[in-house]
């Protein structure tokens, strides 16, 4: 049965990166807000100042042309001379300086309300008006240049921005008094002022989002941890269940189903190995008495059937014994280990060849189970391939071992079956019956708890390999 730990992802916590995720769009979420909140509050204050700017220029230029009409006739010059030493410039003609404004927009509007309001009484006749970008009195303005750099929301909107207002009342007497008037003029960042507090506002929101982000998917990272712990240790400490109640229900949840399957497990395992042990006594009754009886070929193939037996006895106790019989585990230089395995199986007459580096390679792990993991792959390689050729490489963080043989290897569809207890391919039920079928499920359960990977790999045109990965410890 292949282990869950084959299903994780390894050195990687996928709830951290979509803490990540949900904050950014959070914070981009909130800035986009506040920004289209700034840039409406903008336009709306900007608005309210140019109403207010149309009505002062509208009754500014109502109220002069009242004070021109009531004058004398002959001082009347004498007050335009005056006005155009300031902003307005006004001029007495026969005929009106512009025409009236065709197209009325909602500012145009609105200046038409603001000249009738002030427009009383019997002083003139007629009243037209026109916003432009020039004055219609043409005469050097001594107040602020009508030259300004564009404002933002102009960009967007219609917007009476560096314009003057230009009024033109028709007398008693005929004539007609033209008055040309900038607009006020405004800041182009009306928002700033306003940028600072939004933003540290915005600034302590993220913040308080990505806290309560992290507090949420945090039982999501304990089971993560949880889960992963359990799939290379079935013996891992239950899951922490603090903080919310969602996250105790969840953690109860977790180790209701980590006892579950511990038990079922255990159970299960203990079975097997009780049921081994119970055999080991009979059988070896069994093989003495066949041991006491005449040579013959049937003495002969029984007593190879009951050391048949007696193996996958043994294979079955040392599962069992992997499973929940742990031990500490300490440092062991895998080269100097994989090197005994290798001179072990030379001295009975097996081809074995080994390539390790001089230098020792150090993992944390327990040296019974790694030697037991290792003999089987090593003894496998000889058995189904005839030589096994082993060697030792270092990466970064990894010890890598390769096992190769050139024996005929395994076909697809069974390189992952292979690892189920009691499973055994076509060509090793060919093999006159040997073996338990326990020993990759040994090994890899073996790895696995040591932090390590192992996977096969057919070679061509013939051969397999088994390369195993363990957590490197130490190199030198």
């Amino acid at each position: 049965m292949s282990s869950p730990s084959m299903f994780l992802v390894r050195k990687s916590n996928p709830f951290r990166s979509l803490a990540v995720q949900t904050v950014l769009i959070v914070a981009g979420s909130l800035i986009l807000a506040y920004s289209f909140s700034l840039f409406v509050y903008s336009k709306d204050r900007l608005e309210a100042l140019i109403y207010l700017g149309l009505k002062n220029t509208a009754l500014t230029a109502i109220h002069f042309a009242h004070t021109v009409a009531v004058s004398e006739p002959g001082w009347r010059e004498s007050i335009l001379e005056r006005v155009n030493d300031t902003r307005m410039t006004a001029s007495l003609t026969q005929t009106p300086a512009f025409e009236q404004e065709a197209f009325q927009t909602e500012y145009s509007i609105a200046f038409t309300e603001f000249l009738e309001s002030g427009a009383h009484g019997d002083d003139f006749k007629s009243v037209r008006y026109s916003l432009s970008r020039s004055p219609a009195v043409k005469a050097d303005l001594a107040g602020e240049s009508l030259s300004r750099s564009p404002h933002l929301l102009q960009t967007f909107f219609e917007l009476p921005m560096h314009s003057v207002a230009n009024v033109a009342v028709q007398m008693n007497n005929e004539e007609w008094l033209n008055i040309s008037l900038p607009l006020p003029d405004y800041p182009a960042d009306l928002w700033s002022p306003s940028l600072l507090p939004v933003g540290l506002f915005t600034l302590s929101l993220i913040i308080v989002s990505g806290w309560a982000v992290r507090r949420i998917l945090r039982p999501l990272s304990d089971v993560t941890r949880a889960a992963t712990e359990f799939a290379q240790d079935i013996n891992a400490a239950p899951m922490y269940g603090g903080g919310s109640t969602e996250a105790r229900v969840v953690a109860a949840a977790f180790n209701k189903m980590q006892h579950n399957i511990k038990a079922i497990v255990r159970s299960r395992t203990e079975m097997m190995g009780a049921i081994s042990h119970d055999f080991r006594t009979p059988l070896t009754l069994v093989k003495l008495r066949t041991e006491n009886l005449p040579a013959s070929r049937e003495r002969t193939r029984l007593l190879q059937s009951i050391e048949a037996m007696e193996t996958i006895i043994q294979d079955s106790l040392a599962f069992a014994k992997q499973l929940f019989g742990r031990e500490a585990k300490r440092n062991v230089d895998v080269a100097a280990l994989l090197q005994s395995v290798c001179d072990d199986l030379a001295e009975v007459g097996e081809r074995t060849e080994c390539a390790i580096p001089t230098c020792r390679v150090i993992v944390k792990g327990n040296p019974v189970a790694l030697r037991r993991a290792f003999s089987n792959l090593v003894g496998n390689a000889v058995k189904y391939g005839g030589v096994a050729r082993v060697s030792v490489t270092v990466d970064q963080t990894l010890a890598l071992v390769i096992i190769d043989d050139d024996g005929p290897g395994i076909s697809p569809e069974e390189m992952e079956r292979v690892f189920e207890p009691f499973y055994r391919c076509d060509r090793a039920r060919s093999d006159s019956g040997e073996g338990s079928g326990l020993g990759l499920s040994l090994a890899q359960s073996v790895i696995e708890d040591h932090g390590g990977t192992i996977r096969l790999r057919t070679n061509e045109p013939c051969g397999l390999s088994a390369l195993i990965d363990l957590p490197l410890q130490e190199f030198r």
